[in-house]
């Protein structure tokens, strides 16, 4: 019987040593980089990162919105955005969108009542499973 470890979860996204196709987490430097918070360092984190993030933010609330610390700047982050890579045979092509990226921002506090009601699976990626 094999150990799961936490971490192992998201064995998909690490990135290859050399990788120039994805951008590399800013916290951990090992897995793909997929969120950035709002504030002044602009770090872009994994999921990993971005989890254990929404997680002491989680902890350490009293009252009013959600927010966390930024490692890097040590600023408060209030929302999110999530950069996606746009697959280049996507029907949809938007000459505008810069990099064939599709981003999308959302604040701590909708992000984590998605996670709680069961709507966010895998790590923050929207799924309709519930």
């Amino acid at each position: 019987m094999s150990v799961f470890w936490k971490q192992d979860y998201y064995k998909d996204d690490i990135c290859e040593e050399g990788s120039t196709e994805h951008i590399v987490c800013g916290y951990c430097k090992y897995r793909k980089g997929k969120f950035v918070g709002n504030c002044s360092a602009q770090g872009i984190m994994c999921r990993y990162c971005c989890f254990s993030l929404l997680l002491e933010a989680m902890r350490a609330h009293t009252d009013g919105p959600l927010a966390a610390r930024c490692k890097c700047c040590d600023e408060e982050i209030t929302t999110l955005t999530r950069r996606k890579l746009r697959s280049p045979d996507d029907e949809y092509q938007d000459e505008n969108a810069p990099n064939g990226y599709v981003e999308h921002t959302f604040s701590l506090t909708d992000f984590a009542a998605s996670i709680i009601a069961g709507e966010v699976n895998r790590g923050f990626e929207s799924s309709s499973s519930r």
